[in-house]
Order: C-alpha cells, then structure tokens, then sequence
C-alpha cells in the first residue's frame, strides 16, 4: 500500500512525494550512521502553538542526536546531507483510499541522494492527527508523540537487524502495562465500554476512567506508570477512514499497543471492545 506524503513549506507551498507502506526502510548501515547526525527538526509554520509546543518538547526531551530548530527551506537544501537526519511532521494520504483522507505524521527521516523524500529511509513514523492541526486538544500530546518517536529510534540503534518500521511491533510491549494505570477519557471509548464495571470487566489491569481536561493535565504533567490512549481520527465524528489507536507511556513515550480499524458504523473511531479483547489475551500479558 502507497503512501502519499506532502511537506508544507512556510510559504505552504505543496512538496508532493509517495512513499511505500510505513516508507523506505533504512539498512543496518543507515541506522548505525543516524547516531552520527544532527537532527533538523522542521518548524514548518502551519500552526505558531504546535510549533513552539515542538520547539519546546524537543529542548526537554530529545536526547539521541544533537538537534537544530529550523525552517522548510533548511530541509530543501540538506536534505541530501549525511550529516543530518530529519524530524518533520508531514500531510498524509493513502493510494486506493477514495476518500483521500488526509492525517498528520510525525516522521524521523535520513538524507538520501536523490533528495526526493519518497526515497528517505524512515527511522520512526507516529500519526500524530487527523486533517486538522490547528486544535488545542491535538497539540497537547506532541511532546508525549515525540518521546515515542525517540523511543522507535533509539529502540532501532539497539538492534538494526530487527527494525521493520512497522507500528504493530508496538504489541511486543503489551506485557509493559502491568503494573501501570491507563487513563482514557469517555469521549475516547466505544459506547458500551463508558462505565468502569464493563471497562474492568475486560480490562484486568489499573485503569481510570477520567475527564478529556483531567486527560490533557496527565499527558502534559506526566509521572511514572501512567499510560494514556492515543486516538488519531480523520476528523471529530469522522463516519469513514482510518482510526489509529495507541497506548503510551505517558513519561517514558514507549508505545504499548498500537492498532488501526477503518471507521463504520459498528466501529466508530474509538477505543473498541475488540482492542481490550486483544490486550487481555496478548501471548504471556497476563501471566
């Protein structure tokens, strides 16, 4: 499956490109080399809050690689450097999708010859949001998206010859909400699911069922053995499209379950029946 990535310039200007499935995998080689770049992490002017939330969250927590804050012209003219890798948040679509839904990507990319993005090996990708950037209860979360993107990389550099780049090895770390307490808003959960006694009833670990203001205050705020729901939509009550729902570690970002379903009826874009099934009977969670 094609997937369609457009870059916004601060003129926003359109840079089309296409990549394939989660993108162009880096070899062995590529990932050793990622700890020898600066990471330019591009501040692309679409939204002044998100950017400066970013400029920020990457002061804070960005530890990997040295880093530089700069602007789309600075990626245009790097970005068949070496030296640098490239931290982007990116417009994204899919190939045989008729609705051409659009979601915003946070991308970790590294330089490749051609310059052409669809050719850059992807070192870590997250979805971020759906169409719509500009929304004060999207941009809370990018500092907790960032550390899993850090998370990804970091977890690449370990072991290259296992990376895959693909968001489902996500479900490895399942085992990992032992012991820590997931926080997710009703507005987040299947109608059915909305009472703490069905939730516990599938759900057999600590868990709080809490408001979407109480949500933001823990993501921004986070402390140990907190998990939070990561849900990206095409929009708010979008009927069609995909639905990416993640778990993450609010303090240490890594992502402990990770799944998508294409919106219906019978499946809104939330957190499912379904996904606690799968968390409850992931191979040795429980045990």
């Amino acid at each position: 499956m094609k997937r369609i990535i457009a870059v916004f310039a601060l003129t926003l200007a359109m840079l089309p490109a296409t990549l394939y499935a989660q993108g162009t995998v880096p070899s062995q080689q590529q990932i050793a080399n990622f700890a020898k770049t600066t990471t330019l992490v591009i501040l692309d002017g679409r939204d002044m809050a998100f950017d400066a939330m970013l400029s920020e969250a990457i002061k804070k927590n960005w530890t990997l690689t040295p880093f530089e804050l700069v602007s789309s012209e600075r990626f245009e003219q790097e970005k068949t450097n070496t030296n640098y890798s490239f931290l982007l948040l990116t417009q994204t679509t899919f190939d045989k999708d008729k609705i051409e839904t659009t979601y915003n990507f946070f991308n970790l990319v590294l330089a490749h010859p051609t310059g052409d993005i669809s050719e850059m090996p992807v070192l870590a990708h997250m979805p971020f949001s759906g169409t719509t950037l500009t929304s004060s209860n999207i941009i809370f979360k990018t500092g907790a998206v960032l550390k899993s993107i850090q998370c990804q990389a970091r977890n690449a550099t370990m072991a290259p010859d296992k990376y895959t780049g693909k968001l489902s090895t996500a479900n490895n770390y399942i085992k990992n909400l032992k012991g820590k307490t997931l926080l997710v808003s009703a507005s987040q959960l299947q109608e059915d699911l909305g009472t703490t006694i069905v939730f516990g009833k599938l759900y057999k670990n600590e868990f709080k069922i809490v408001s979407d203001e109480e949500l933001e205050q823990a993501v921004l705020n986070p402390e140990s053995k907190t998990v939070f729901l990561h849900l990206v939509a095409p929009n708010e009550g979008a009927e069609q499209g995909r639905c990416y729902k993640m778990l993450i570690d609010a303090y240490s970002g890594e992502v402990q379950y990770s799944k998508m379903h294409r919106i219906s009826a019978t499946k809104p874009c939330k957190l499912l029946k379904s996904d606690l099934r799968k968390i409850r009977w992931a191979p040795f969670h429980w045990l």
